[in-house]
């Protein structure tokens, strides 16, 4: 009884070589697909949420990426607006934050929103959503005494399509050429 094994290090070589290649990009893909989803998902909640400002926060959503092929990616959505935590997570007595985001929002508590006068800022806001001249007064008093509730767009976004890129990974994982 003969067992004979001969092989081409070349050959061997450059199949597994397809085959990362292959996975690595089936990966960047899939990565790609899930920040471009969570974005277009976020702006959707944004504009379906009665978010305030909601067209300064659509457009301050940022897609950034720094892709070295082969050795790494980084991929970061982000909200550029600064009224974006105030948004999702609500202000003072009416703020609502998610167990798993406290320590995360907690950096926020006490952070002042844009420069300038804030019952200015509020006051024309109001103004353009329609409220009469004389009510506009108590409205402004309402959101510092109680605060703002939350329009939570961001995280909904990135819990939502995380089940997508899971699926996604596991067939780029399974990738061969």
């Amino acid at each position: 009884m003969k067992f004979k094994l001969t092989h081409n290090l070349n050959t061997v070589s450059a199949k597994i070589d397809r085959s990362f290649i292959a996975k690595n990009n089936a990966i960047y893909k899939s990565v790609d697909k899930f920040v471009e989803n969570s974005k277009k998902t976020a702006e959707s909640r944004i504009a379906s949420n009665n978010s305030i400002d909601s067209g300064q926060l659509k457009n301050s959503l940022r897609i950034r990426k720094k892709i070295q092929k082969k050795i790494k990616g980084i991929w970061l959505l982000k909200v550029d607006a600064i009224q974006g935590a105030f948004v999702e997570f609500g202000t003072k007595g009416r703020a609502r934050v998610p167990a798993r985001l406290s320590k995360y929002a907690s950096q926020f508590k006490g952070m002042k929103g844009e420069g300038g006068n804030a019952a200015d800022r509020l006051t024309e806001y109001f103004l353009k959503k329609n409220i009469p001249d004389d009510q506009v007064g108590a409205y402004v008093n309402s959101v510092f005494e109680k605060g703002t509730k939350p329009h939570p767009f961001f995280f909904p976004s990135i819990w939502k399509n995380q089940r997508i890129l899971r699926t996604d990974l596991k067939k780029a994982l399974k990738k061969k050429k």
